[in-house]
């Protein structure tokens, strides 16, 4: 009955998948897959107090007029690791572009072959058109990986990823297993609580022994402290707060980690995070200026 049950998540999960497409374009040996439901995202208030000030709206009108889309027209995004740590980042768009028209308008881009694809070399980064509205992007040596791989989403990502198949599922979720890595699972990052203004991030990891899950467990709220001091090295009193709202539980050989930030707590992350974008943007545009001005 058990292995029945699986097989029509399996199915569900494959069906849901084949919808969209963006999952038959991931290599087949991925042992990390992320969906971003971006449509989902950027229909969040908070999102769009960070997205919507004078700033940013210019720096996105910039990119659309390039790129020939804008950020609303992406649906969702995949993050695919596989290998030896290999990265591309997968876009779904509401429309079809042209991104052979697109790279003209930006400098110094060099369109290669791998395989039998093509991709274009922009600076540090590479893109490569996999369909009329599947657009990914990576390093140039990540993209050579990319497009010579055997595709499709592997047996054990498909099974772990089977909770995420019904309409209710989280906004973001990602899996990830396989031999390389000693521990399997998945996490989710969501919404609840009074029209659904609460943040959730939950995760499930399971280790192959239990004294592994034991002394992850142990150290984790450690690890916490430490991630909270990477984002929140300008407001440490803000980091503090939300580390007070992450919990850990360790049953046999799986951990269970969940951080709820209530509605209040969230606008204050809002705000401290676009306080840092608008400072990582004026950084930009200043390192920027002198190629700017070269070019006028």
């Amino acid at each position: 009955m058990k292995k029945f049950v699986t097989a029509i998540l399996l199915v569900v999960v494959c069906t849901v998948c084949s919808a969209s497409g963006v999952f038959e374009q991931v290599p087949a040996d991925s042992h990390l897959l992320c969906r971003i439901d971006v449509a989902a995202v950027l229909a969040r208030p908070e999102v769009n107090k960070v997205l919507n000030t004078r700033e940013a709206l210019e720096t996105q009108l910039e990119f659309a007029q390039k790129a020939g889309c804008s950020i609303n027209d992406i649906a969702e995004a995949v993050i695919a690791m596989w290998g030896d740590n290999h990265t591309a980042v997968l876009l779904k768009l509401n429309k079809n572009i042209d991104v052979d028209a697109a790279v003209k308008k930006f400098q110094s881009a060099d369109k290669k072959i791998a395989g039998k694809a093509a991709y274009y070399a922009i600076n540090s980064g590479a893109v490569s058109q996999l369909t009329g509205d599947i657009i990914a992007f990576a390093s140039p040596e990540d993209m050579t990986s990319f497009l010579t791989r055997i595709k499709g989403i592997p047996a054990n990502l498909k099974e772990l990823s089977a909770k995420f198949a019904d309409k209710t599922a989280p906004v973001v979720w990602m899996v990830f297993g396989g031999e390389k890595i000693k521990f399997s699972g998945n996490a989710s990052y969501g919404f609840a609580g009074k029209d659904s203004r609460d943040h959730i991030i939950t995760s499930d990891i399971v280790f192959r022994k239990e004294k592994e899950a034991q002394q992850f467990a142990m150290m984790a709220p450690m690890y916490g402290g430490m991630i909270s001091g990477l984002i929140f090295g300008n407001n440490p009193e803000l980091g503090a707060e939300v580390v007070k709202h992450f919990r850990v539980y360790d049953s046999g050989k799986t951990v269970k980690m969940t951080l709820h930030l209530p509605a209040a707590l969230v606008d204050g992350v809002t705000t401290y995070a676009q306080e840092q974008g608008m400072q990582q943007l004026r950084k930009a545009e200043s390192s920027l200026a002198p190629a700017i001005q070269k070019e006028q």
